[in-house]
């Protein structure tokens, strides 16, 4: 017989596989003006101010895809949304993104100098779908990787300026090959405008 209800409960939380709890992250924990204990991959990211509210930013130097990864990584389904804004500078946009399950997942890329959206895996566009974006404007992107059956797996993503409603069904939507997942998620941005790249507000959620 067990000598103490805690023992009982220590014996049980050993025995059972961990579950995976969502994950956020709004950077208000982060000094101002300092690199953020997360595990940037590429790219210059400090805390800083917008409105008085604190984002993380992506600093155009140097040019490269900027990449955080958030939570821990994912063996299931999964689900990211994300606050993101970028600014048009003359004829050059910025790029920006979500992804998940590391860097051979899904990745949903906002693309505003074609006006589209991407859904990309392993560097190769698969998708894409009408997008019109709107500079130095707050847009939520949400991607969702979930398992139909042993044979598929479901993609879908949304892209909408937050200051408008949701779309009703996903911009872009697609099946995939069933395969063995696993990986972090990110948040990921490529300054081409010369201007930072806010982030903001990242939730995931792990999906059975």
């Amino acid at each position: 017989m067990f000598r103490s209800i805690s023992a009982l409960v220590l014996l049980l939380q050993t025995a059972l596989p961990l579950v995976a709890k969502d994950s956020t992250e709004n950077f208000e924990s982060f000094a101002v003006g300092t690199e953020p204990d997360l595990f940037i991959l590429d790219g210059t990211f400090t805390v800083e101010l917008d409105g008085g509210n604190k984002v993380l930013s992506l600093d155009p130097s140097p040019l490269v895809e900027g990449t955080v990864q958030i939570g821990k990584s994912l063996r299931t389904g999964a689900e990211i949304t994300a606050r993101v804004k970028g600014a048009q500078k003359r004829r050059s946009f910025p790029r920006f993104g979500v992804s998940l399950h590391g860097l051979s997942g899904y990745k949903l890329r906002v693309v505003p100098a074609k006006q589209i959206l991407e859904l990309v895996k392993n560097d190769e566009v698969i998708q894409t779908s009408p997008f019109v974006w709107s500079t130095d404007q707050w847009h939520v992107l949400r991607l969702r990787v979930q398992r139909l059956d042993d044979e598929r797996w479901s993609v879908s993503g949304w892209v909408w300026a937050e200051a408008t409603n949701p779309p009703e069904h996903a911009n872009i939507e697609y099946i995939g090959e069933a395969k063995r997942f696993q990986g972090k998620a990110a948040i990921i941005g490529t300054p081409y405008s010369g201007s930072p790249i806010l982030f903001d507000d990242v939730q995931i959620t792990p999906l059975d």
